[in-house]
């Protein structure tokens, strides 16, 4: 079979090798492929120096500035761009306009050493003047595709608000610089190791300052263990609201130990699955609590439970339970028994079956076996037969697969049959033995 295979590698390589190479410039061609095409996917923001004009002590200004920005910029949802920016965008890639998106999220790049495609470029300077401590910070943007320049930020601020809450100015040049309305919210969690999620996205723990939202309605939630989950949804229409999580503590939990008859039964507690019987259950006081105990086959049994139970006394409180299942067991037990023979003989008829096609599907193997190797005979005598003979091998390999599918899906839904059945027969005889034990 390797002979054949290599031999007809040979003969047909004038034909694979354009193929190949066909397929190799699609895909180097693709726009994913190219320098620069992160503007498909995000914009571009590089972030430049923020300069010190005053003397270089104060050099830590800057980085201060400049890594509050990062990370705000960061936190925006989106940038926005313009038909005629996206026009230049798609020209410089080669693409239609139409496959830019109006919206890009933002992809933050440090100045030093990075690849960029015409990025929104972002820098600043300061100085202090040392009489009145007071820092001149202007923030700027230039758009490097458009040429546009904008001012974002020109504040004085005195030194120790700069130093202690940069978020102001860094606010602002943010809003002056992704053209929609961007609110700025504060997220706290009482207590404050929570983690905390809007719209079910992690962001933070404790305390979230400055976080840059849209305006609208928004779910926010606080997890912590130990307390239960606080959710809320919240419409966010002001600037600078501050929004409290608050969480409960779960109340101390109890133990219960539950026994049922037949065993193996399941256990709910407030329609949430806990366990199966037997088990000592911890379960937390609350009002109107109620444990079903259920099984395949068996009356449900509810069992509402008194708030005073929930006090423990000395220790854990066990409180057992069983179902009487006499009447429902003796009537499963022909149902069961016909159930579990139609497992089994489904199981022989998918086998025998499966025995068939798998004869099928070898001797089909073989017959296409002797139609390469005449196929190829033929070829190299310039039979006329050779393409009948290379028909007849595809149709038999087409054939020898599907019958070998078919082969396998019938073996495994014979052994699904045998599980069935066998889970049946063990399921019997836990029947038949509590019958026995309950009549004696």
């Amino acid at each position: 079979m390797k002979k054949l295979l290599f031999r007809g590698l040979l003969k047909n390589y004038k034909k694979i090798i354009p193929i190949l190479s066909t397929l190799l410039m699609i895909f180097c061609s693709l726009p994913g492929n190219v320098s620069g095409a992160p503007g498909l996917n995000y914009r571009d923001i590089q972030i430049g120096d923020i300069k010190n004009t005053s003397e270089s002590v104060y050099d830590y200004i800057g980085k201060l500035i400049k890594a509050n920005l990062t990370d705000a910029l960061k936190k925006i949802p989106y940038i926005t761009i313009p038909t005629n920016e996206r026009k230049i965008l798609a020209a410089e890639l080669g693409i239609p306009d139409g496959e830019i998106s109006s919206r890009l999220p933002p992809r933050v790049i440090k100045k030093d050493g990075s690849n960029v495609f015409l990025p929104i470029y972002i820098s600043g300077e300061y100085s202090l003047d040392r009489k009145t401590d007071i820092v001149s910070v202007k923030i700027e943007m230039e758009n490097r595709a458009t040429g546009i320049h904008r001012v974002l930020a020109n504040e004085n601020i005195p030194i120790n608000d700069l130093v202690l809450n940069p978020g102001p100015i860094i606010n602002k040049a943010i809003k002056n610089l992704v053209k929609y309305k961007l609110y700025t919210i504060s997220l706290v969690s009482l207590p404050e190791n929570a983690e905390i999620y809007v719209d079910r996205s992690f962001v933070g723990k404790g305390s979230v300052n400055n976080f840059f939202i849209l305006p609208g309605y928004h779910t926010f939630t606080a997890m912590l263990e130990g307390y239960r989950d606080y959710s809320e949804v919240i419409n966010i229409n002001n600037d600078n609201m501050k929004i409290e999580l608050p969480l409960e503590p779960y109340q101390s939990e109890v133990s219960i130990q539950i026994s049922t008859q037949p065993l193996n039964s399941t256990i709910y507690f407030n329609e949430k699955l806990i366990g199966k019987t037997p088990d000592v259950v911890s379960l937390t006081p609350g009002e109107e609590d109620v444990i079903v105990l259920k099984k395949d086959g068996f009356r449900s049994k509810m069992i509402p439970i008194n708030e005073k139970l929930w006090i423990p006394q000395e220790g854990e409180r066990p409180i057992k339970y069983k179902i009487s299942t006499k009447l429902i067991n003796q009537q499963r037990i022909p149902v069961l028994i016909e159930t579990t023979e139609k497992h089994k003989k489904k199981a022989k008829l998918y086998s025998y079956i499966g025995f068939g096609f798998l004869g099928a599907s070898i001797l089909l193997g073989t017959q296409k076996t002797i139609e390469e190797q005449k196929s190829d005979i033929y070829g190299n005598m310039g039979n006329e037969n050779y393409e009948k003979a290379k028909n007849n091998s595809e149709l038999l390999r087409y054939l020898t697969w599907g019958g070998t599918g078919l082969t396998i899906a019938l073996f495994t839904k014979s052994f699904m049959e045998i599980l069935k059945y066998f889970n049946g027969y063990k399921e019997l005889s836990i029947i038949k033995n509590n019958c026995n034990s309950m009549a004696k």
